[in-house]
């Protein structure tokens, strides 16, 4: 048998922590002995438990620390003993055996008799330190350097609280998901807005747009483009298919081959894209057809002219693809990382992939919304990692207009 004692903080009780804790070391076959609880006074005073956790033999027990780790305990005995342990990385792009995988939650190493947070923080990454500098940031895989100091095991490591755990009422209550259809869509879009004006009225960073090709194909074109034109997305992450249709649009009046004005299937529509994606290879981009003035409205027309930074990641079904199509996963997550510094507020329209991928390129401080007419996208999409997103049932175009009315009001 083997054992460790964990010290967990946070709002225990009311955000049901403590449950979640110790239902997940039932459920992966180990056993819990809760052996001290202080409780805080009052409401916003953080309560602290103490947990010996055992299972059947150490690789057990490890795995289920692990699984720990990322709900913000932290053992006991591995915190006094000091720093944390650091071994190179073999070779450029892999990381040493057992290094520490990160979440998305905000995370602190001790090193030389004190705490320091690892920034950026991120999901499915490993902690890279500098003895040097007395630093530490989280580095996907193809980013190690040979010789790198990472972070293996989990000693001198310390992972807050997940931010979705905040406490509520402490009641039953009904729609009280973070996912629910039968929300009142208003109320919480009118909050949004707020807090757009917020961020850009005091320069808090950067509002970025994460969107699928449904802001076209559902006739909310316009009212994209009037959001980049008035300063109200400052960065712009997307696929192939929201440029090639809103570049459809543009050419044709049509989106999958369907007329937006009327709503009617042109015949052989279906190529429409594939034409437009064409021409635009063969003006050379869509900057270049913006200035031969092909291009005159629309989300990427506004984009360039503005100008705002965008990034169109590629994937294996692409038509064409457009010439800023970047291709190479490796070089699109880099650009999607870099624009996604500094970001306030990220906001995900009807584009499940995209929303899933940048949301594990966001640390879970960045506020974080996320639209769709299928409830199952934003399940999915808390179910990798985005567990704190605010999620909205609706379709692309009720959302956009219901948007753009807060925004003026």
């Amino acid at each position: 048998m083997a054992s460790q004692t964990l010290m967990l903080e946070g709002h225990l009780l009311d955000s049901h922590l403590l449950s979640k804790v110790l239902d997940l070391i039932e459920a992966q076959g180990g056993c819990a002995k809760l052996e001290r609880i202080e409780l805080g006074m009052r409401r916003q005073d953080l309560s602290r438990a103490w947990v010996e956790v055992t299972a059947s033999r150490q690789s057990a027990l490890d795995g289920l620390l692990a699984n720990l780790r990322p709900l913000g305990c932290e053992a006991v005995e591995e915190t006094k003993k000091g720093d944390l342990v650091l071994a190179p990385a073999p070779l450029a792009g892999c990381f040493p055996a057992n290094f520490y995988a990160t979440s998305n939650r905000l995370t602190e190493v001790y090193i030389q008799g004190r705490w320091l947070a690892v920034t950026p923080s991120g999901m499915d990454c490993a902690i890279r330190v500098s003895l040097r500098d007395l630093t530490a940031e989280s580095v996907k895989m193809w980013q190690a350097k040979k010789g790198d100091l990472i972070v293996v095991g989990g000693r001198g490591v310390r992972v807050a609280p997940s931010a979705a755990l905040e406490p509520g009422s402490g009641e039953f209550g009904f729609m009280d998901s973070s996912v629910s259809s039968e929300k009142p869509k208003a109320i919480a879009i009118r909050r949004l807005a707020q807090r757009m004006k917020e961020i850009r009225e005091k320069n808090q960073g950067s509002i970025v747009w994460v969107a699928g090709p449904a802001l076209v194909h559902t006739g909310a074109r316009e009212e994209a483009a009037w959001l980049i034109r008035e300063g109200w997305i400052h960065r712009l992450l997307a696929g192939n298919a929201l440029a090639a249709h809103d570049i459809e649009a543009e050419l044709y009046g049509s989106s999958l081959g369907v007329f937006l004005a009327s709503g009617k299937a042109q015949r052989h529509g279906h190529r429409n894209h594939l034409y437009a994606i064409n021409e635009i290879r063969r003006l050379g981009g869509i900057k270049a057809a913006v200035e031969q003035g092909v291009i005159q409205s629309g989300i990427f027309f506004e984009a360039i002219q503005k100008p705002i930074p965008f990034v169109l990641a590629g994937s294996i079904r692409d038509d064409g693809p457009l010439p800023e199509v970047i291709t190479d996963a490796l070089e699109a997550q880099k650009a999607m990382r870099q624009e996604l510094q500094g970001a306030a507020l990220v906001i995900m329209v009807s584009t499940l992939l995209h929303s899933i991928a940048v949301g594990n390129l966001l640390p879970e401080g960045v506020e974080t919304w996320a639209v769709d007419i299928n409830p199952a996208a934003l399940t999915k999409l808390a179910d990798r990692g985005t567990h704190h997103a605010q999620g909205l049932v609706m379709d692309a175009k009720s959302f956009m207009v219901a948007l753009l009315q807060a925004l003026r009001e």
